[in-house]
């Protein structure tokens, strides 16, 4: 049984003209006001065809893109990894508390153990994230998922 209305002459005529002039499927079902399952189903019945490399193209400028944005963020966990690690190793420390309802203000060679605490797991918490971004780039057989995905679509394995 076929799916959905049959589509009517006068949009049959306006799909392949809108085709003509080089519209992507998605640009064709908007300006018609129909879904891209029925664009490309008139196209298959027509004969016609969309022009895949424009996708190609931008499939591959988004991956070197996302790549670079990668490279930035893990420069970006590195560099916060060395401020934490700056804090750590300083050989004094300026500390305020509350004591008797009034601040207080005094240097201490040790930071509070809490604070130790906490700045490890921040230096911790960065590296770790940089390692798993690099991870994402070193072998093209373990990229996620989808970048897989999109390098099989792009015929690159």
């Amino acid at each position: 049984m076929p799916r959905g209305h049959p589509v009517d002459p006068a949009t049959r005529a306006r799909i392949k003209d809108l085709h003509g002039q080089d519209l992507a499927r998605n640009a064709i079902a908007r300006e018609l006001g129909i879904s891209g399952y029925t664009v490309t189903k008139v196209c298959k019945e027509e004969g016609l065809s969309f022009d895949r490399e424009a996708t190609k193209a931008a499939t591959e400028a988004k991956v070197v893109d996302n790549r670079a944005r990668r490279q930035a963020a893990i420069a970006r966990f590195y560099d916060q990894t060395d401020k934490v690690f700056d804090r750590l190793d300083r050989t004094s420390h300026q500390l305020k508390e509350v004591s008797a309802g009034k601040l207080v203000e005094y240097e201490s060679e040790d930071l509070p153990a809490q604070d130790l605490r906490a700045l490890i797991q921040a230096a911790n918490a960065a590296i770790t994230s940089a390692v798993k971004l690099e991870q994402v780039d070193v072998d093209d057989r373990d990229l996620p998922t989808v970048d897989a995905w999109l390098k099989t679509m792009l015929g690159e394995q």
